[in-house]
């Protein structure tokens, strides 16, 4: 059973009945709204702790995964390289805090980014020994997995309806500022191990895609493509088969425990 604990925060006041927070994602501005009262027939809901877990319901939902009696599917080894561990640098840790956009909206650690990067020179080395220690030891800190998760209106509809509302979800920023993810996707790619058929969060492989669809457009002046979407799969991923797959890919040792940690 695969379960995620999602964190939902409000500020709700009985004085007021609709209040509004303002945050900044991807420098956009964002009005994150608490309610009051949550209909919910036949009741409405007044307290924090039941529209939380209103709230939560659908979340809990999607991340649950009944995988008994599954086995897991044949793999083969791919490759004969291994990937058993990273380091993050000085250089890399002040280079990550450098990329991130100074008006993100703070996650449950309420460290802004700013703040972050206008102390990068004095903390990038002691993030670096941190993310070390964590590698080493296999262990991804519990507390920079679970985001706050305030509720956006959708601008239409009843604002008293939990359903016309949805999700942002808050990470620590040093969630963001611990990435593994370039190294992993640096080796699959220098060893040829992602599909040809692979392009989605891969740098420049959108424009394979578009030259594609020229030249058939060139060639019979039509294009067609045929399009699947997956209901929430991400969240649904099954974990144990994802780390049953990395060891097939080269992916092991502390590489592998901290990303097993993370999950």
């Amino acid at each position: 059973m695969i379960f995620r604990y999602y964190q939902i925060i409000y500020n709700a006041r009985p004085t007021s009945p609709v209040l509004e927070s303002r945050y900044v994602v991807h420098g956009k501005q964002i009005i994150i709204v608490s309610i009051y009262s949550i209909k919910e027939r036949p009741e409405v809901l007044t307290t924090d702790k039941d529209k939380a877990e209103l709230f939560a319901q659908p979340l809990i939902s999607h991340s649950i995964l009944d995988d008994a009696g599954h086995p897991f599917p044949d793999v083969f080894l791919q490759t004969d390289k291994l990937l058993h561990s990273c380091h993050i640098t000085f250089a890399k840790a002040a280079a990550i805090v450098a990329q991130l956009h100074p008006c993100e909206a703070t996650g449950p650690d309420s460290i802004p980014v700013i703040d972050l990067q206008k102390c990068s020179p004095e903390l990038s080395s002691v993030l670096s020994r941190l993310f070390g220690k964590c590698i080493s030891e296999s262990c991804f800190p519990s507390l920079w997995k679970f985001p706050t998760v305030p509720r956006v209106f959708k601008n239409c509809g009843d604002r008293s309806n939990h359903r016309n509302y949805r999700p942002i979800s808050l990470l620590p920023v040093n969630n963001k500022v611990f990435e593994i993810n370039d190294f992993l996707v640096k080796y699959l790619d220098t060893n040829r191990l992602f599909s040809d058929s692979q392009y989605g969060f891969r740098a420049e492989q959108c424009t394979v895609i578009t030259k594609r669809v020229y030249r058939t457009l060139n060639v019979t002046v039509q294009a067609r493509a045929g399009s699947l979407d997956i209901s929430k799969e991400f969240d649904r991923i099954w974990h144990p088969e994802l780390l049953w797959k990395l060891q097939f890919f080269g992916v092991s040792g502390s590489m592998l425990n901290i990303i097993s940690s993370f999950l």
